[in-house]
């Protein structure tokens, strides 16, 4: 099971690696390891596209259903610009949460890396002080039966599941750049179950 405790480790292992990142980073522009060749990418139209991007800091009372993780990402900086890492701590498990949905409900599995692309993507230019003071706000979250992650589940099941049509994952997979026939979504998706078992799986009881 994904538990609240485990679904922070893995939020908080991607700030670690790019702790790691960005030490690397500097070595890697001083010695000329980034000299190489040229690599083309191949990108589908809307690919982890924000369309409807939060641009303030907000808490989760400020996010709509129709905010995409990778328009939710985003504010979570505008948090740590202004100090507020519980907040910017929140909208990133928020759209974690909002992330592991779409990868129940997306087809195309090649799709599901999205999430992660987003997160390197918004955190990779932080320093290694903001992501220090990131990480030590995690810690106030990584006991689900402490007051705040309470806190933090009455916020998630009030905003409820995304109503938004995630195609800033679906134009991310190999299937949007073949072309794939259909919506890029599983056929008979029940949206309350699997939010229901989100919740639990997160212990969000």
């Amino acid at each position: 099971m994904l538990t609240m405790k485990t679904f922070l480790s893995l939020l908080l292992s991607c700030f670690l690696a790019l702790s790691s990142c960005s030490s690397s980073k500097g070595i890697q522009e001083q010695s000329g390891i980034n000299d190489g060749p040229t690599i083309i990418t191949i990108s589908a139209e809307g690919n982890l596209e924000s369309f409807n991007p939060i641009e303030k800091c907000v808490g989760i009372d400020g996010v709509s259903t129709q905010n995409t993780p990778a328009d939710i990402l985003p504010a979570s900086i505008l948090c740590v610009n202004q100090d507020d890492y519980e907040k910017a701590v929140k909208l990133s498990y928020l759209a974690r949460v909002y992330a592991f949905y779409d990868m129940k409900r997306v087809s195309d599995g090649s799709a599901h890396q999205a999430i992660f692309m987003l997160e390197e993507q918004t955190f990779s230019s932080l320093s290694e002080n903001n992501i220090q003071k990131i990480q030590s706000a995690f810690q106030l979250f990584s006991d689900p039966n402490s007051k705040k992650s309470q806190e933090l589940c009455s916020e998630l099941k009030m905003l409820g599941p995304p109503e938004y049509h995630p195609t800033y994952m679906i134009q991310h997979g190999l299937g949007a750049i073949m072309n794939t026939e259909g919506n890029g979504l599983i056929q008979e998706f029940d949206s309350t179950t699997t939010w229901n078992e989100i919740l639990t799986e997160i212990e969000c009881k």
